[in-house]
């Protein structure tokens, strides 16, 4: 019999062997524990695994309703910082529109001096002539 009939034969007959014959099963578990991990311990590794990633699921819960609360914080504190600049801003604005008008009223008055001062020239000279 060559080999690949040996496989073949193999192939077709472990399955039925291993479902039908309890001392045939025993001898393949036995075999394949040396590469694979049985149920329980499987088992036990999956349990572990899901374990782990449900205090890492909470931790990062956690770490995300913290870092949430800082950001509120934050935004809080940076309104405020902006309502500050806003309130200085719109008093040096009040006190600039003050100067100004402060200002432009020094002109007016000094343009009503002119004017008076050019009617008494005017008036001076129309007089001599």
């Amino acid at each position: 019999m060559e080999a690949q009939q040996l496989r073949e034969i193999i192939i077709k007959e472990l399955p039925i062997l291993i479902q039908n014959d309890e001392n045939f099963r025993r001898i393949i578990l036995k075999i394949s524990r040396t590469q694979f991990a049985g149920k329980a311990e499987t088992e036990n590794r999956i349990d572990r695994m899901m374990d782990m990633l449900e205090i890492r699921i909470k931790e990062d819960a956690k770490n995300w309703d913290e870092q949430r609360e800082k950001w509120k914080l934050h935004e809080i504190e940076r309104k405020k910082e902006l309502e500050a600049q806003d309130a200085r801003w719109i008093a040096e604005r009040e006190i600039q529109d003050k100067k100004w008008e402060e200002n432009q009223q020094v002109i007016r008055n000094m343009m009503v001096e002119i004017q008076s001062l050019n009617r008494k020239h005017d008036s001076y000279f129309s007089h001599d002539r």
